[in-house]
């Protein structure tokens, strides 16, 4: 490496060997096909790559080391469990993908491996599985998977079932992540989770992602939500979030949609069209694409045209908004309400929106910060409700939106001056990554 430095004299940067969303590359002759001609140079050696495993990411935060990544010299120990578990693999879920085996009361994750629609992804997937079988020569007595129908590995796992006569059981999403964060911090008590991602299948048959739980590693319920918002185009609206923004804005707030002005009038006319007559409309509580919104709503005034917040990974408009809240010291909050119904609460964000859109003076920034806080306010005000009505006093979280730093300071230091003992994930990651573990709890004996 100082060899290198002094030959080149600038900074280097060394990346694993893949393209974007795709899986990593061990064989130098394709990695020479495929990189020669978009970096400046290939590091290449004599020793034989056996396994596809990335490096490990991780950052501390409010006095915990938070996992984002579990890959290279954390891959091959395995996790402690104390519970007494039947011999199973669990699939994990189609984004973030990674695998766990669960013998008796020891659970070993696979690598992280990625997005599962990329066929290199999948065979590396495939792979991964077929090894650990191999390496532990266990006879399994079940397989899990993802409660959604269509995940790949999902259906990955129905196949493997039916060839094998291996039963199978199935984890919801945002269950497993609560699930996995009990897993990895070793919780005996009952806790309140919070689980906020993107996207995950409900039992309901609506996309959850913004989920509150009460219960513990043998059974969880669903106490509260964010309520749903409607989006139309599915994957393709998360993959632009203007049609995410449009479709809030279309059915709650439809003297806004002016504001587009670089979306021509016969889409935002479709949209609208769409929206109020529930067609091609899907209906997710998802706090992911909350920050979409945000986000969306906060450069509205910047955007050129519609290709400008198409997004390039997976919670890029997050991480913007999260950029743009770190520079600004604001404390107050936007206004929301909690309901409840049926015996489940209900947030609700829609003047939280239009307070956004009506900002006269405040700099992005500040919005920025101004929505972290609202969301910080809502956890703090829900903790506070589900303590006194279930008395419960853990809180924990899990999930992709709690890889936000300024979301974890605020929540953090706000919980436990509120007397609340605060649990957040340490060996496995919040994010999808993670569900693999939260799975066995599918595996664990009652």
């Amino acid at each position: 490496m100082f060899i290198l430095q002094e030959i080149y004299n600038s900074p280097i940067v060394f990346t694993s060997a893949n393209l974007a969303s795709d899986g990593i590359i061990i064989e130098d002759e394709k990695i020479k096909e495929i990189f020669l001609n978009k970096v400046d140079f290939c590091l290449l050696h004599n020793l034989e790559f056996k396994n596809e495993v990335d490096f490990s990411i991780g950052f501390y935060e409010v006095e915990n080391f938070i996992m984002l990544r579990r890959a290279g010299s954390y891959v091959g120990n395995y996790i402690n469990i104390p519970y007494k578990a039947f011999k199973g693999i669990c699939v994990g879920p189609e984004l973030e993908s990674s695998i766990a085996l669960a013998v008796d009361n020891k659970v070993f994750i696979s690598t992280r491996m990625g997005y599962l629609v990329n066929k290199s992804v999948f065979d590396t997937f495939e792979k991964n599985f077929f090894k650990l079988l191999n390496l532990f020569n266990i006879d399994l007595e079940y397989i899990v998977a993802d409660l959604h129908p269509y995940y790949l590995s999902t259906t990955f796992a129905k196949e493997f079932s039916e060839k094998n006569s291996v039963p199978i059981k199935y984890v919801q999403h945002h269950k497993a992540h609560i699930y996995s964060l009990i897993l990895d911090r070793n919780i005996k008590e009952d806790i309140i989770g919070f689980s906020f991602d993107g996207t995950g299948y409900g039992e309901n048959g609506k996309i959850w992602g913004g989920e509150v739980f009460v219960g513990n590693i043998h059974n969880l319920k669903r106490v509260a939500h964010f309520k749903y918002i409607p989006i139309i185009a599915g994957n393709n609206a998360i993959e632009n979030p203007v049609y995410v923004a449009l479709s809030f804005l279309s059915k709650y707030l439809p003297k806004y949609i002016n504001l587009f002005d670089f979306v021509s009038d016969f889409q935002k006319e479709l949209i609208y069209k769409m929206i109020n007559n529930d067609f091609n409309v899907f209906y997710t509580s998802s706090v992911g694409r909350l920050f979409d919104i945000a986000a969306v709503l906060n450069k509205l005034k910047n955007i050129k045209n519609i290709g400008d917040t198409k997004i390039a990974f997976s919670g890029q408009l997050a991480i913007e908004l999260e950029v743009l809240a770190s520079s600004s010291l604001e404390k107050s909050y936007y206004p929301f309400k909690i309901d409840i119904i049926d015996d489940v609460f209900i947030v609700d964000t829609l003047d939280t929106f239009k307070a956004i859109l009506n900002e006269k003076n405040s700099d992005i920034n500040t919005i920025a910060k101004k929505f972290h806080n609202t969301i910080s306010k809502i956890i703090l005000n829900l903790a506070s409700i589900l303590r006194e009505k279930y008395s419960i006093n853990s809180v924990g979280f899990s999930g992709g939106v709690f890889q936000n730093r300024i979301l974890l300071n605020n929540i953090y230091y706000s919980l436990i001056e509120e007397g609340f003992k605060v649990y957040l994930h340490n060996s496995v990651a919040p994010n999808d990554s993670g569900i693999s573990l939260g799975q066995v709890a599918a595996l664990i004996y009652n």
